[in-house]
């Protein structure tokens, strides 16, 4: 183990809060505990801290479940392909996607349909990324290429970089751009990308400065960095507390909110910094099932009624801006 300083402010105090480990992702891990500080800047991290030898051991070797997708019943498969046809959708309508040409009574009527959905996702912070021609997209932590296999589809030049070989492989075996490592190894070339993406992937990395100063390196100037994060000053992590699933110890190093994310941008010299939030109702849920095995010492799951008033909380939360996950988009100075 390391003991590190505050990234953000170079402190080496705070509050100490010690934080069990679930086993949410390996069983390996299930019983041990870790502490968090809490900087008096505000920064939450994870300290003393794994080392990079260490962390491996952490992480299990099918880090991204090949079972996720079999798993599923078949209604949520059905829903599952119908989401991505909206989205398809959207893009095409309201976020200058190429697609197939139509008649401009077909494309208002398409419009009028997928209105509700984009309006929902606007609402609940999850805005589109707008189309940018040929434009090149980088997926910072792109596991097996899901995200990347979509955005080529709909025009977007893609490459990703990721530090699981058997995540690297598969995306490979699909014909994808990707790198096996982190951002600081991986060698891309100057103002070479209009977008870099963060999908939960930051929190992992050990140095998240040096790391986004990198990402700035390699944008065209006015190119768009995109950081998706659990959001440490969500109502989520107030209600579970020690038992908020995106704890997650020891892989989720860093913890950011709405303030500390911003931070962390401009001391990487990225400007023009929005947050918004959202929250996962798969998040709010696997974080009360949590709490009901570990504090309630009870193998019961939440029922349909959570379920469905969880699903109307959460959006709530996500718009007023304090969703469980957080969406920050900056860009490189001209």
């Amino acid at each position: 183990m390391e003991t590190v300083a505050c990234i953000l402010c170079g402190s080496t105090g705070g509050t100490a809060r010690v934080i069990p480990s679930t086993g949410a992702c390996n069983a390996d891990v299930k019983g041990e505990t870790f502490t968090l500080i809490t900087c008096p800047c505000g920064f939450t991290y994870l300290n003393p801290r794994p080392t990079r030898e260490e962390i491996k051991a952490y992480y299990p070797s099918e880090y991204y479940p090949p079972a996720e997708l079999s798993s599923r019943t078949k209604v949520d498969r059905l829903f599952k392909r119908l989401s991505k046809v909206m989205k398809k959708g959207i893009r095409e309508e309201f976020y200058g996607y190429p697609g197939t040409s139509r008649s401009w009574v077909v494309r208002l009527l398409r419009r009028i349909a997928l209105y509700p959905e984009y309006w929902h996702l606007r609402f609940a912070g999850r805005d589109i990324l707008p189309f940018k021609g040929q434009g090149r997209l980088l997926d910072v932590g792109c596991g097996p290429g899901r995200l990347l296999q979509e955005l080529r589809g709909q025009g977007w030049d893609v490459y990703g970089v990721d530090f699981s070989p058997v995540a690297v492989s598969r995306a490979q075996s699909v014909g994808l751009n990707v790198k096996e490592g982190d951002l600081l190894t991986a060698g891309f070339e100057s103002n070479y990308f209009d977008v870099v993406n963060f999908s939960h992937s930051l929190e992992h990395v050990f140095d998240p400065v040096a790391t986004l100063q990198e990402a700035r390196r390699i944008l065209k100037p006015g190119g768009r960095v995109l950081l998706f994060l659990p959001n440490a000053g969500s109502a989520e992590a107030a209600l579970f507390g020690n038992w908020w699933v995106a704890w997650d110890p020891p892989r989720h190093l860093f913890h950011f909110d709405r303030r500390s994310s911003a931070r962390l941008l401009e001391l990487a010299g990225f400007q023009a910094v929005k947050t918004t939030t959202s929250t996962s109702k798969s998040s709010f849920l696997g974080s009360a099932d949590c709490y009901f095995q570990y504090v309630e010492k009870s193998q019961r799951k939440h029922g349909s009624v959570l379920r469905h008033v969880a699903g109307v909380g959460c959006l709530v939360l996500g718009h007023l801006g304090y969703g469980g996950e957080l969406k920050a988009m900056a860009e490189k100075p001209s």
